[in-house]
């Protein structure tokens, strides 16, 4: 496991990509504005948390092809957009792995101000 929770980075250090046998990756509480993806590509990646950053998109193609190892992802408390909450969601419910999407699409923050 790596914890880089609550440190105020905005991106991986470059030896995370090296990091062959990690299976569960913590930089929820920091301040990401793009989703690293490339994380996904680590094949025994089991669990990665995300939550209570600033990304807006993922890249939902790429997480649709995501490592079979694959179990959790948590996007809980990101100022999603209504086009990937939605894509997400539909990810969500063709199964694979587990989502936390508990937060609303980043419009609907907005939607009723006058």
């Amino acid at each position: 496991m790596l914890n880089l929770r609550s440190n105020r980075i905005t991106a991986l250090p470059d030896e995370v990509c090296r990091m062959s046998e990690l299976r569960v990756l913590d930089i929820s509480g920091n301040r990401f504005q793009t989703f690293p993806s490339f994380i996904l590509n680590n094949s025994k990646i089991q669990t990665v948390i995300v939550q209570d950053n600033q990304i807006i998109e993922v890249d939902t193609d790429l997480l649709k092809g995501a490592s079979l190892s694959l179990k959790e992802l948590n996007l809980c408390e990101n100022p999603l957009s209504r086009h990937c909450h939605s894509q997400l969601e539909y990810i969500r419910e063709e199964g694979g792995f587990t989502f936390c999407l508990a937060y609303s699409p980043a419009e609907d923050n907005f939607a009723d101000i006058d």
